[in-house]
C-alpha cells in the first residue's frame, strides 16, 4: 500500500449541556486548527500568543453564561424600598489573570419617579 495523506483538523468546542438529559443546548466552535506536519520544533503545538488567545476565548464563553446568573440579591430599591425594574445592560470590566473581558450585567432602576 502506498502512503496516503489523511487531512484532519482539530476543533475546540464549548458546549452548554442540560445536566439531566445531557442534550446539547448550545455549541460554539472556539477555534479550528489544521493538522499539518511541523516544519521545525517551533511549529509544534501552540505558541504563547495563541495559548493566551485560546484561554481568553474559553473565559468569554464561561463568563457569558455566568453573567446571566448574577443576581443583585434585592428586588426593591435600597433607598426608598419601591420595586425595581430591569433597565437594560451595562458592560462591566472583568480582569482575569491572563485576559481581560467585558461582560453584560443587568441594570435596575427604581420605579419611584423621585428616586432613580
Amino acid at each position: 500500500m502506498g502512503n496516503s495523506i489523511i487531512d484532519y483538523e482539530l476543533r475546540l468546542v464549548v458546549e452548554k449541556v442540560a445536566v439531566d438529559s445531557q442534550s446539547v443546548v448550545k455549541r460554539d466552535t472556539i477555534k479550528v486548527y489544521d493538522v499539518t506536519a511541523p516544519e521545525s520544533i517551533l511549529d509544534l503545538g501552540l505558541q504563547h500568543e495563541e495559548q493566551i488567545s485560546l484561554i481568553g476565548k474559553v473565559q468569554n464563553a464561561v463568563i457569558a453564561e455566568q453573567a446571566k446568573l448574577i443576581d443583585p440579591g434585592y428586588s426593591v430599591c435600597p433607598k426608598c424600598e419601591h420595586k425595581l425594574k430591569k433597565n437594560g445592560h451595562t458592560k462591566s470590566n472583568f480582569h482575569a489573570v491572563l485576559s481581560d473581558h467585558k461582560t453584560p450585567i443587568q441594570k435596575h432602576q427604581c420605579t419611584h419617579p423621585d428616586c432613580n
